[in-house]
């Protein structure tokens, strides 16, 4: 057994836990956070100048190449990116589902930085309330749609697509009804149980109307804003009439291999982050240290983006033309890491156990893996395509 004893204070609810923001409280975590962006910035720079140099060289070697055959007159075969130039820019298989996810993924990306901004004015906290949590979630969610109707739509509009409405409404909806399932499910286990997590049927109404009545149509908008202000893709090279076939590849040459080393070069450089975040949203702990996250997030962006751009590139010099739909799932392929992360964690270091925890953790981490996967992927693929 044990005893309580409650003390009065003047300090209001909201600003209790002001001070562990002081760097007095935790320094050795936050020397740990600095040296954390220290090997993580080391990372940026060796893999961005990996990648400039080697792509410089070759491409410098491969230009040089051409040159010297151009004026020598000599008919030798092309060979590599060269050899494929016609089909680069082939419209891959089911355009429109690409077409939204880089949508989406855009979405969130804003999203993230609009939520960084404002946990820095505080208007986001950890002693929120789970509802308003989720109606916050929800209202910026919303408020940001129109970001994957615009982006999608223009994106599609540019490679020719027809079916607009159809874009849109996948835009709309390919992230939402997945998760809004999973949110209902866990809602349902929760009530079963009883517990504080279980959301009203009033507040469940009011979210789904929420975004019903103004995520939806501000999807529409933006995706009507960017059909009208996009133009037609403009290919720097023709197209062939004929799909040239892939020659056969090694195994390290191959997508599986490929989404590993995408993958797990970002997620090395955000390990560390990510474990206090665990420790913070799943243990204990509390976090206030934004500035370091928006450092971690920014150099998870950069690192994503330099990998895919030379895994498309390499995969381009074995004569793979198929790199729309590859450059996506690399970028996003560090959600899969995540998602490993996430069972080591809740295996060894969390102290969670029964159904209800086991499905609350599980199904709420699913939901940040889909969000990684859509907002990475999109990252990767766009780095691609104006590289290409």
């Amino acid at each position: 057994s044990f005893t309580v004893k409650w003390h009065p204070t003047d300090i209001k609810y909201e600003n209790r836990l002001d001070y562990v923001k002081t760097e007095q409280m935790f320094p050795h975590e936050l020397e740990i956070h600095w040296l954390s962006i220290l090997n993580s910035f080391v990372l940026v720079v060796l893999l961005t100048g990996f990648v400039v140099v080697i792509l410089l060289r070759v491409l410098k070697a491969d230009y040089a190449r051409y040159t010297k055959s151009r004026e020598t007159g000599d008919d030798t075969e092309d060979y590599g990116w060269k050899l494929i130039h016609g089909d680069v820019f082939r419209i891959p298989e089911n355009i429109t589902l690409w077409c939204a996810f880089i949508g989406i993924g855009t979405q969130f990306v804003v999203l993230f930085f609009v939520c960084l901004a404002m946990a820095f004015g505080e208007i986001i906290t950890p002693t929120l309330p789970g509802g308003s949590v989720y109606t916050s979630v929800i209202i910026l969610y919303s408020l940001t749609s129109s970001i994957a109707g615009f982006v999608s739509a223009w994106f599609f509009k540019q490679i020719g697509g027809g079916a607009w409405a159809w874009n849109i409404v996948q835009a709309a909806t390919l992230f939402f009804i997945p998760m809004a399932i999973v949110a209902m499910f866990l809602n349902i286990i929760a009530s079963v149980y009883g517990t504080t997590q279980a959301l009203s049927l009033p507040t469940l109404i009011l979210l789904f109307s929420i975004y019903m009545f103004i995520g939806f149509p501000l999807t529409v908008v933006g995706g009507i804003a960017g059909r009208n202000l996009s133009s037609e893709y403009q290919a720097p090279c023709r197209v062939n009439h004929f799909v040239r076939m892939i020659p056969p590849v090694p195994f390290y040459r191959q997508a599986p291999f490929q989404y590993l080393v995408a993958g797990f070069l970002p997620f090395s450089g955000i390990y560390i982050e990510l474990h206090y975040l665990f420790n913070s949203v799943w243990g204990h702990l509390s976090y206030h240290l934004y500035g370091i996250l928006f450092l971690v997030f920014i150099i998870l962006l950069i690192v994503t983006s330099s990998i895919t751009i030379a895994l498309t590139y390499f995969q381009l010099s074995v004569e793979n033309h198929h790199w729309w739909w590859r450059s996506f799932i690399s970028g996003g392929s560090t959600a899969f890491f995540v998602g490993l992360y996430s069972i080591f964690f809740y295996v060894y270091r969390s102290k969670m156990s029964g159904f209800l925890q086991t499905v609350f953790y599980f199904g709420r981490m699913f939901s940040v893996c889909v969000t990684f996967f859509f907002m990475l992927g999109a990252v990767g693929a766009l780095s691609s395509l104006f590289f290409c």
